[in-house]
């Protein structure tokens, strides 16, 4: 939070944190908590979670409530609000209703109220930037840190202004979650009864399949049997024939299992090798449009295209490249087929390994798959295509949001903005 301005504006002070607003202080963080009193239950074990109950349970990990319980004399009933902080994994969270404490690691903070507006001291500690120390604690490092305290006024004005930004995060939240339960249910239904109504689904004629029911026209095959041939399906090369130390920062991309996720090719963190390499181990290619399937990971199998904006590369030795028969297939259906659970279940009944389960490429050549005429196919593909875009587009919404929130947070806890600059550009 550090504020690098050489020399002071008007109205402001050099500070040790740098040029901050003449009427704000700086007070450590010692100051800004008082010691909690009264009846503290034990942290409850994780295993002890519930996936419902009367109460939620909150604990230093990335979700916001990570569980339920019904024991009430493991509840916490203090003065709110309270801060929590995540000793081990430096997560802050506001909370100001009923609570059990979670596993070991959760420390509670009680704002001092006469110095600070708690919600205000609450995006203080978010913006703060504590150093990891791995799975190490970190509250020593905390209680070095120093804070700075605007008049009370502006700190519940400033914490109007984030607040209101989280809030629209937290509605974005509701809306992806609601657009993917939908892509859920509708998948379960398109893939059991065609694409139909669903007041029509009563009519369709299903038959029982090896993989459940589907439609009585509709096929089940391998997937080899959609591909031209066996090396239409091919896995990655062994790993002493590509290692990480043939990585370079430009050359021939290479797709690696961070870069697939269901329907979804992440495009970032691209890493390449040579074309010497490359041409080396051009069995392992794939081209644009191609189908790449994750042979390890969470879930097993996962399954997306290509983009057509990446350059032809390879494949490692955990990813499958997969190219099926454009006369009788649709890709994109491949693909949401592959990602089913119909299909989830077969790679995990397949799985071999313990310490990092994976299938095996003979596993995914025979894979088995519904396979609905090319027509019907193409229809299935186009409905869930567009569920997908929504939800990319509500997630891109979302990041910008985050993106604002994280601007925000640095320039108002700075003083770089102010409060009532704000209320002055909005009237």
């Amino acid at each position: 939070m550090i504020n690098n301005i050489t020399e002071v504006p008007e109205g402001f002070k050099m500070t040790e944190l740098g040029a901050l607003p003449e009427k704000w202080e700086i007070v450590p963080f010692s100051d800004s908590i008082l010691k909690v009193t009264g009846f503290t239950p034990k942290p409850m074990q994780r295993g002890k979670y519930q996936a419902t109950g009367a109460y939620p349970i909150i604990d230093q990990s990335t979700e916001y409530i990570a569980g339920y319980t019904d024991e009430n004399d493991k509840v916490y009933f203090p003065d709110w609000p309270l801060i929590i902080f995540g000793d081990h994994t430096r997560i802050f969270k506001y909370v100001d209703f009923p609570f059990a404490i979670g596993a070991d690691g959760t420390k509670i903070l009680k704002p001092n109220l006469e110095l600070f507006a708690p919600k205000y001291l609450f995006y203080n500690l978010v913006s703060l930037n504590i150093p990891s120390r791995g799975y190490n604690r970190h509250f020593k490092l905390l209680k070095e840190t120093t804070l700075v305290k605007p008049p009370l006024p502006e700190q519940k004005a400033i914490a109007k202004v984030l607040s209101t930004i989280q809030s629209a995060i937290e509605a974005q939240d509701k809306i992806i979650y609601a657009a993917k339960h939908l892509k859920k249910s509708l998948m379960k239904h398109l893939f059991t009864y065609g694409p139909v109504q669903i007041s029509e689904a009563e009519n369709v004629q299903l038959k029982e399949t090896e993989i459940g029911p589907v439609p009585e026209h509709w096929e089940v095959v391998r997937l080899i049997d959609v591909a031209e041939s066996k090396s239409d399906i091919v896995g990655g090369p062994f790993g002493s024939n590509l290692k990480v130390s043939d990585y370079k920062d430009s050359g021939v991309p290479i797709i690696r299992l961070q870069n697939i996720e269901r329907n979804r090719f992440i495009n970032k963190d691209i890493k390449f090798i040579s074309e010497a390499k490359a041409k080396q181990l051009e069995y392992h290619s794939y081209y644009p449009g191609d189908i790449v399937l994750a042979k390890l990971g969470d879930p097993i199998g996962k399954t997306c295209m290509v983009p057509n904006d990446l350059r032809a590369g390879i494949v490692i030795a955990d990813v499958v490249r997969i190219r099926t028969n454009s006369c009788f297939t649709n890709k994109r259906f491949i693909v949401y087929a592959l990602n089913t659970e119909l299909c989830t279940t077969q790679f995990r009944s397949q799985k071999t390994g313990t310490t990092r389960p994976r299938v095996n490429v003979s596993n995914v050549r025979n894979i088995k798959i519904p396979l609905p005429p090319l027509k019907e196919q193409q229809e299935i593909a186009s409905i869930l295509s567009t569920i997908d875009k929504k939800i990319e587009a509500e997630e891109n919404r979302k990041n910008a949001l985050q993106s604002l929130f994280k601007t925000m947070l640095h320039h108002l806890m700075t003083g770089k903005v102010r409060v009532k600059d704000l209320e002055e550009t909005a009237s």
